[in-house]
C-alpha cells in the first residue's frame, strides 16, 4: 500500500515487510516499528531497497559484481560491465551509475510496466555507496572491488 505524509504506528499494521527508500536512515522508523510491535501487528522484516533487490537478483541466481569505495566506483562499475561484454556476456550496470538495481529486478521478475520478464544477464554489475551497506543483509557478491 501507499502512504504519503506522516506515517503513524497503525500504517504498518499487518505487514510483513517494510522496505525502506534509499536515503531513509532506519533509525527514522525505528519508534514506528516499535509502536505497531507493541500491538503484535507490525512488520516481521525491515529491509533497504538495495537488500530487497539484492535477494530478488539472487534468488534468479545471476551473479553480482559490487564495486564501492571512496573514489572511481562509476568508472570501475562501468569498466568491468564493458569488459564482461567483450568477452560476449549479457551485462547489466546499475546502482548508483544510474539505473536502479531495483528496477534490474523488477525487469528481471516481469512487474517493470506490462512487461514480461526478461532474460537474465549473464552478470549484473552494481555501483554502491557504503550507506547502502550499512543495513545487514544476506548479500555475498561474486566479485568485489573496493
Amino acid at each position: 500500500a501507499l502512504h504519503l505524509g506522516e506515517h503513524q504506528g497503525s500504517t504498518l499494521a499487518g505487514c510483513d515487510l517494510v522496505v525502506l527508500s534509499p536515503g531513509v536512515p532506519p533509525g527514522l522508523v525505528d519508534a514506528l516499528i516499535h509502536s505497531s510491535s507493541l500491538n503484535g501487528d507490525g512488520p516481521r522484516r525491515v529491509t533497504s531497497e538495495f537488500a530487497f533487490a539484492v535477494g530478488e537478483i539472487q534468488d534468479l541466481g545471476v551473479p553480482i559484481a559490487a564495486v564501492t569505495g571512496t573514489n572511481g566506483k562509476t568508472t570501475v562499475t562501468t569498466f568491468t560491465a564493458q569488459l564482461l561484454q567483450a568477452l560476449g556476456k549479457e551485462c547489466i550496470a546499475c546502482g548508483n551509475i544510474g539505473r536502479p538495481l531495483s528496477d534490474v529486478a523488477l525487469s528481471l521478475r516481469g512487474q517493470e510496466g506490462e512487461g514480461e520478464a526478461r532474460e537474465a544477464p549473464d552478470a549484473v554489475v552494481i555501483e554502491v555507496s557504503s550507506y547502502q551497506l550499512e543495513m545487514p543483509s544476506g548479500f555475498w557478491p561474486k566479485a568485489a572491488a573496493l
